[in-house]
Parts: structure tokens; C-alpha cells; sequence
């Protein structure tokens, strides 16, 4: 039996760790703006703890929700259906790119 046989959205587990890595780069463009006496982040650790300033719990908790189900996809090979992948961007991702968007004026 071939492969896509078994999993026909055989790739929505990159889309995931995909939209938290969008996640991470919009949140890492709000970090360059506001928080230039702050050094660059070197992990994902720090990053949550910078962003945490910079996020209202809602985001904060969009954003820890992303990054958990990312690693699900990348290192426990969790497999995630297509309804899903869009159920995170529209829940999860959009409003952290949306807001961040706001707030750089973009």
C-alpha cells in the first residue's frame, strides 16, 4: 500500500510547524520594533519570555499553542487532518499575525 494511501494530506504536519514558525517571525518582528534595548532572543525559551511582554495572554496562549502542537508534528509525528490545519490558522496563527500586523502598522 503506498504511503499516500495512508495518509492522503501527507504533508499537513509541515503546515503546522509552518504556521508556527510564521508565528515565531511575525513575533520576532515585534520584538525588533519595540524592544530594541533587549537582546535578540537565542531560544525559544527567551523568545516566549520577550514575547510575553509584548502579547496579551490571549495571544500568549495562541502562541504556546502553536509552538506545543508544532513540536507534536515535528518530533512526535502527530498527524493532523486538513480541517484541523485550519482550524489552528484561523484560531491560533491569524489573530497573532493580525494583531502584530496592527501594531507595526502594516
Amino acid at each position: 500500500m503506498a504511503l499516500s494511501a495512508l495518509n492522503p494530506n501527507r504533508f499537513t504536519e509541515w503546515e503546522v510547524i509552518t504556521l508556527f514558525y510564521s508565528a515565531l517571525e511575525y513575533g520576532e518582528a515585534l520584538l525588533d520594533r519595540f524592544s530594541t534595548n533587549i537582546p535578540h532572543p537565542k531560544s525559544h525559551a527567551e523568545r516566549q519570555t520577550a514575547l510575553s511582554h509584548q502579547f496579551d495572554d490571549e495571544l500568549m496562549t495562541s502562541y504556546l499553542y502553536l509552538h506545543d502542537q508544532s513540536e507534536d508534528a515535528r518530533y512526535r509525528l502527530k498527524f493532523f487532518a486538513e480541517e484541523d490545519v485550519a482550524q489552528l490558522h484561523q484560531e491560533e496563527f491569524t489573530p497573532i499575525r493580525d494583531k502584530i500586523k496592527s501594531l507595526l502598522g502594516i
